[in-house]
């Protein structure tokens, strides 16, 4: 039952848009550090955000549709999907992708502020370590669930959908990093921007092609009509 909430497009975005809810307002609520310029540039990008997100709920993939004729019983989930793992790495997956919209609303909201200084990247270390942490716990589960269910062989099949789900990982690896070097020396500043908004258009195109059905893959959804709304 909990997982049949996400299995399916609509009730992925509907959790992708909960977590991004409740992330975004524990962020604003304890943005007071960051100026109340800074603060209001960055809800008003979340807020962006999560409106593309429940317009497509609305308009493309609403979880609220009612079927015309109710059958005796569901279909259930793909046989595939019927294990454990179903339980903890696509929320997990799910809630990283949703966490990487912190750094960069707050990133993109200190370039519309004019200010380069290291607040931002202060802020939002902690959302960026949850974001770094959750995407690491669900690529590791991720290589378990694939050794143990689908036979690959091996941890790491390179599958189109694995490796769109490591490069935000990689972008972000990289970030926490020089976002150091930031803070203790005062450089590295479009370098840290521009690698927390790659993480973020990163994350954007990996959802494209796990929604638009391109590239075949045992994580795609079917075809469907969402995947050209997030080019």
């Amino acid at each position: 039952m909990a997982a049949a909430f996400y299995g399916g497009q609509e009730g992925s975005l509907l959790y992708w848009a909960l977590i991004l809810g409740i992330l975004g307002s524990a962020s604003l609520l304890a943005s007071a550090r960051v100026g109340l310029r800074l603060a209001a540039y960055a809800a008003g990008i979340m807020a962006a955000i999560l409106t593309f997100f429940l317009v497509v709920l609305v308009l493309v993939a609403s979880p609220f549709d009612v079927l015309q004729i109710t059958p005796p019983d569901g279909l259930g989930l793909n046989p595939v999907l019927r294990d454990g793992g179903m339980l903890i790495h696509p929320p997990v997956v799910l809630a990283g992708f949703a966490s990487f919209a912190i750094p960069f609303s707050f990133a993109a909201a200190a370039l519309l502020a004019g200010r380069s200084d290291a607040a931002w990247i202060a802020h939002t270390r902690r959302f960026a370590l949850v974001a770094w942490g959750l995407q690491s716990a669900g690529l590791v589960l991720g290589m378990w669930w694939a050794y143990h269910v689908l036979g690959w062989g091996g941890y790491w099949g390179w599958d189109p959908v694995e490796n769109v789900a490591f490069m935000p990982w990689l972008a972000t690896t990289a970030y926490l990093h020089s976002s150091q070097v930031q803070e203790r020396r005062g450089r590295l500043r479009g370098w840290n921007f521009g690698l927390v908004i790659l993480a973020f258009l990163l994350v954007v195109f990996g959802t494209f092609i796990v929604r638009s059905g391109i590239v075949p893959s045992v994580h795609t959804f079917a075809v469907s009509a969402i995947g050209p709304w997030f080019l």
